[in-house]
């Protein structure tokens, strides 16, 4: 929906979509010719047959029964450790390396810039379009570790960047290709790597 979208990019399906938001993105979709789809919203994924579709991880795909489901690549629920995802036997999927978690969505309207829970934890807001996404206190990032993704089958990484492009893949490049680099782990999380949620 961006006024500056251009057909020479793939285009991304907000998670939060109407009736009408859901129209309106198949038409540009169409009168675009766009073919490589990033699906934020799960309502949409029938309608977008025949494109290249990859889901977010908002879909929370979260075993082999629901990536033999689905078309295309799908992001991995974020809440999966390392020992879980080692287990799949399909390993065609992305997995969210390195970025601010979206931990809810809303539309609830005029939400400040900064969230602050009772613990003194500040979780930024970000607007996507006609809502809000709530995100994680803490930045996510895996760095090294996707070496331990690359030594099992899983080739594919996941940024959700508003800041630093340039620095953080350069850190990731040069770590899959074993180059030394500096870069510190400080106000950082591995989410869930250690211990997923089920």
């Amino acid at each position: 929906f961006a006024d500056d979208f251009s057909k020479k990019f793939g285009a991304y399906i907000p998670k939060l979509l109407n009736d009408s938001e859901v129209e309106k993105a198949v038409k540009l979709i169409e009168k675009y010719g766009v073919k490589n789809i990033l699906v934020g919203d799960l309502g949409i994924y029938s309608l977008l047959k025949g494109k290249n579709l990859y889901l977010d991880y908002s879909n929370n795909v979260f075993n082999d029964v629901d990536l033999s489901f689905f078309k295309g690549v799908s992001v991995i629920s974020p809440e999966l450790s390392f020992k879980e995802l080692q287990q799949f036997e399909n390993k065609n999927f992305a997995v969210l390396v390195h970025g601010k978690v979206v931990m809810m969505n809303t539309k609830y309207l005029d939400l400040p810039g900064k969230l602050k829970d009772e613990k003194g934890y500040v979780f930024r807001v970000r607007r996507e379009g006609s809502h809000y996404q709530i995100l994680n206190s803490i930045e996510l990032g895996l760095f090294d570790l996707v070496m331990h993704l690359q030594s099992v089958g899983i080739k594919k990484y996941f940024f959700d960047l508003d800041h630093g492009v340039e620095k953080y893949l350069e850190i990731y490049s040069k770590i899959l290709s074993g180059k030394k680099v500096e870069f510190h782990k400080f106000n950082f999380t591995k989410g869930h790597w250690e211990k997923g949620v089920i």
